[in-house]
């Protein structure tokens, strides 16, 4: 059985949506919904809805996603959130962790493509660790409840951001066997209102505590894999620069950005991975930033970032 945590904050115009979705594709689950501080009628909606679990949590995602893992019975674990709804039933095999494709607003996403070239678990790591925005995310992933269980794995309740990618580290760790799959089963849903996608000033600071803590979870891992580490954290440098620093609601001038680039990238977290960057990774295209940072062109790095919002804005 796959339990299915849905943890639901002012949800109540798709809430029903995503219960159908799993519904329709999937005969042996359970759906439990944590409702957790709405200001709108998701507790009644979830409760007038037939053959579900609803729990209430105190208010973030990680205390619902918390809730909902100390309530659940499957053998499997599925995060699913309440905008957000189910493509395909989850592809169940022997492996320990199932990394599912899935689609993002109208562009899909197949990670199937990785599994000819990650047969082993070291290198499958390395390549989770090395696109964090692809698949650390927890939605998509199918995580066997008993290795959950054996090493008490929670999410951290503190994090404001990038908890999930905490709670996926930790939980691939732990893990002996990795696939993933070309089955396309997720719709993730664009939405500018999201904690992740909405500017606010204040992240930027919940990402460096997310490295800290992300970073504890390595010390006894593999030298390539602490390796993989640095390519992690310098991407969610990435995501602080085009979700909040260079974001288009972000009213500061394009010099004060820049300034504020450098003092993030001297925060000890990045600067660490930032130094042990070699050459030949600084040259793919995704790492440009911080070539050009390496030569002082600290401007025409903003540049590539301002870019980027904008692409991302164009995709919305």
């Amino acid at each position: 059985m796959i339990s299915f945590i849905i943890p639901a904050y002012n949800a109540e115009k798709s809430l029903k949506r995503c219960v159908e979705s799993i519904r329709s594709h999937h005969e042996n689950y359970e759906i439990i919904i944590v409702e957790n501080g709405s200001t709108d009628q998701t507790y009644e909606l979830a409760n007038s809805l037939d053959k579900v679990r609803v729990f209430q949590s105190e208010k973030g995602v990680s205390n619902a996603r918390n809730m909902g893992l100390d309530h659940a019975r499957g053998e499997w674990i599925a995060f699913v959130d309440a905008d957000d709804y189910v493509l395909n039933s989850y592809e169940e095999r022997d492996e320990d962790l199932i990394v599912m494709s899935y689609e993002v607003g109208s562009h899909r996403v197949d990670l199937g493509l990785w599994q000819e070239n990650n047969t082993d678990i070291e290198s499958a790591t390395i390549m989770m660790l090395e696109n964090p925005t692809k698949c650390m995310a927890v939605w998509g992933l199918l995580m066997r409840r008993d290795i959950i269980e054996r090493y008490q794995l929670r999410f951290a309740s503190h994090l404001r951001v990038a908890e999930d990618g905490d709670f996926t580290l930790r939980y691939v760790l732990h893990c002996k066997s990795i696939y993933f799959s070309s089955r396309n089963v997720y719709h993730y849903s664009l939405d500018d209102t999201s904690v992740m996608r909405s500017y606010d000033g204040r992240k930027t600071e919940g990402y460096i505590e997310a490295m800290n803590e992300s970073k504890n979870a390595i010390n006894d891992a593999s030298l390539s894999i602490r390796k993989a580490f640095s390519s992690y954290v310098l991407m969610h440098f990435n995501v602080i620069m085009v979700r909040e620093n260079y974001a288009l609601s972000n009213q500061s001038s394009y010099k004060e950005k820049v300034e504020n680039m450098k003092r993030v990238l001297n925060v000890p977290i990045f600067k660490e991975a930032y130094q042990d960057l070699s050459l030949k990774t600084s040259l793919k295209p995704r790492y440009l930033p911080f070539l050009l940072m390496k030569c002082h062109l600290h401007s025409l790095a903003g540049l590539i970032y301002v870019l980027r919002v904008k692409q991302n804005a164009r995709k919305k």
